[in-house]
């Protein structure tokens, strides 16, 4: 019998990085013979529901988002069919129903992003049911408001994953259980299921550059994109809104970076997928107000060896076929070796064989 596993992530439908991770991670755990289901909390803390309620007395309701009413909604929505869904209203009880869960990736662990840290933390389940799946904590220290419930939270977990090597030093301060650093959960799917997944209906017949930005341009950016495209088509896109830009979901989104001469973006997983699909990567610096996601960059860069796609740098790189390889295999070894704390060593070689690895490649490592 498959062992089934609550997935616990950030679902937000209009979020291009978001739904790409939370494919991936469903796909590890399909691939090991799980039973994966992504849960979506819709318990409102006490507290929450007060502070909306004296909003409402005052005559200044907060307006809830309503993102169907976003053009690219149904694009989101025909992407997301392939993961099970399971809105949960309740805790009470869930730890019985699942075998184990697993939360991660995306800034799960982000404080500014939960209204209540004991469902990313899994404070629901026990102990033994707790996995941390390389969630991401985003910013570089913890304020102090949420230190005391971030600390108790991260001390829950005995298998323990970050994905940026500045959430590792948070955790290792805290004196959590020994941390290991793995990269974004969709360098475990292999490109070719990538493109499967990805459609190319919006892909231009024309060479073009593909923008993917979520903060503010600049001149000498403007200026540097010109001259990348040298006259070829400029197609731009972002997650905020389809002003202005082409209308995508992930599934498009992965056939512009697919087919597109090369990628200028500042967003984590228009570096990540570019990477990924062989396309030279401009990666640039987040300009604006925003989430600081250098920690995420950073850790990307140094694992895969990018640093020239750097703006900085000079951009426009791309990784040789054979150094791609050696640093995703060394990447989907450390995943190997944490996912054998799990599953059993016949579920964890055959992951390891669909992706052209040996069974000895996911020895342990503790290197981060």
């Amino acid at each position: 019998m498959s062992r089934k596993i609550g997935i616990v992530t950030l679902v937000d439908n209009l979020n291009y990085g978001n739904r790409l991770q939370n494919y991936a991670v469903d796909s590890i755990y399909k691939r090991l013979g799980a039973q994966p289901v992504t849960l979506v909390n819709d318990v409102v803390p006490p507290v929450v529901k007060a502070k909306r309620l004296v909003k409402r007395l005052l005559g200044r309701p907060e307006e809830q988002p309503c993102p169907e009413k976003d053009p690219r909604y149904q694009l989101f929505e025909k992407f997301n069919a392939p993961i099970e869904f399971r809105h949960v209203r309740r805790w009470h009880g869930l730890a019985d129903e699942f075998d184990f869960f697993s939360t991660g990736s995306d800034q799960i662990w982000n404080p500014y992003y939960s209204l209540d840290l004991r469902w990313p933390f899994l404070e629901f389940a026990r102990r033994e049911q707790r996995v941390a799946l390389c969630p991401s904590i985003g910013i570089g220290s913890i304020p102090d408001e949420y230190a005391k419930d971030f600390s108790r939270g991260a001390l829950g977990f005995d298998k323990l994953s970050v994905r940026e090597r500045a959430g590792k030093e948070i955790l290792d301060g805290l004196g959590c259980a020994e941390s290991v650093v793995l990269a974004d959960p969709t360098v475990m799917v292999e490109p070719e299921e990538w493109l499967r997944a990805s459609n190319d209906s919006i892909v231009p017949s024309e060479p073009y550059v593909f923008v993917y930005a979520l903060g503010e341009s600049d001149e000498g950016r403007r200026r540097f994109i010109q001259n990348l495209a040298q006259g070829r088509k400029v197609v731009s896109l972002s997650d905020h809104s389809n002003e202005g830009g082409v209308l995508a979901g992930p599934a498009e989104f992965i056939g512009l970076i697919a087919h597109a001469n090369a990628v200028v973006t500042d967003s984590f997983h228009g570096s990540v997928f570019s990477m990924l699909l062989d396309t030279p990567l401009t990666i640039v610096k987040r300009l604006g107000s925003g989430s600081d996601l250098s920690s995420r960059i950073d850790t990307f860069v140094e694992k895969f060896g990018l640093e020239r796609a750097l703006f900085e740098n000079g951009g426009n790189a791309v990784l040789s076929a054979e150094e791609k390889k050696a640093r995703l295999d060394c990447e989907r070894s450390k995943y190997l070796s944490f996912l054998s704390r799990l599953f059993e060593d016949e579920a964890v070689s055959n992951l390891a064989g669909s992706l052209g690895l040996h069974a000895s490649a996911h020895e342990a490592r503790r290197d981060g």
